[in-house]
């Protein structure tokens, strides 16, 4: 009875009610001594109490009782229109996909891990060819100044064999000339004159070889043919 009152009282409707006992029970109750039938009416008045209450309680109870019944009676006729065989294989399809992505996620995360494998081989690769590389840049720049420096030495060379051509050029012009101007002595009158130690008389017609010994008979001042 305590159960039931501390479940439904709060859906009991506690107004003012007449006694539930009879007036034939208060009239024997007068008869008693006062102090007796004060303390049975007390009894009595709180008994009416409870019994009201647990009256009111069952009466909630009832109700939630029809509540229930109602919403079991609807919740069954909701599980006979509906297709259990249709729920259970859209169950199953949703489990067959949550595998299905499973393993796709699954794939994803080794397919991350290979790309990233892969990425730190490449960038271990291009670097090692940027290493290669730049070791190739500082050969080619050396040679490069090589050849700098070989072309700077040719340069000069060039420079210097057409100095020396210009003088073997002019040295010869000289020669040429010094070949006319005896050719030209020999048709003149003969002059006595005396031969000069170790001079040597060349015939009219000479050559080149003649001119060279005639150099080395008569050598250039220094400074003439430049």
């Amino acid at each position: 009875m305590d159960t039931l009152d501390l479940d439904y009282t709060s859906m009991v409707d506690f107004s003012v009610q007449g006694s539930i006992f009879g007036t034939k029970v208060l009239d024997e109750i007068s008869k008693i001594d006062n102090n007796e039938s004060r303390e049975i009416l007390i009894k009595l008045s709180k008994a009416e109490v409870k019994i009201s209450k647990l009256a009111a309680a069952c009466k909630a109870r009832d109700t939630e009782i029809i509540r229930l019944e109602k919403a079991n009676t609807e919740l069954k006729n909701l599980l006979k229109s509906t297709d259990i065989e249709e729920i259970s294989l859209q169950l199953q399809h949703m489990q067959y996909l949550n595998k299905a992505l499973e393993q796709k996620f699954q794939e994803a995360q080794i397919r991350i891990y290979n790309m990233d494998k892969a990425e730190k081989k490449e960038i271990k690769e291009a670097k090692f060819k940027i290493y290669e590389l730049e070791k190739d840049k500082n050969y080619l720049e050396e040679c490069v100044q090589n050849l700098k420096d070989q072309m700077a030495m040719m340069e000069y060379e060039k420079c210097y064999l057409q100095s020396r051509n210009e003088n073997l050029e002019k040295r010869i012009k000289y020669m040429e000339n010094e070949k006319e101007s005896c050719g030209v002595m020999e048709m003149s009158p003969r002059k006595e004159f005396k031969e000069r130690p170790g001079s040597v008389e060349y015939p009219q017609k000479s050559s080149l070889s003649s001119a060279l010994r005639l150099l080395q008979e008569f050598p250039l001042a220094r400074g003439q043919g430049n």
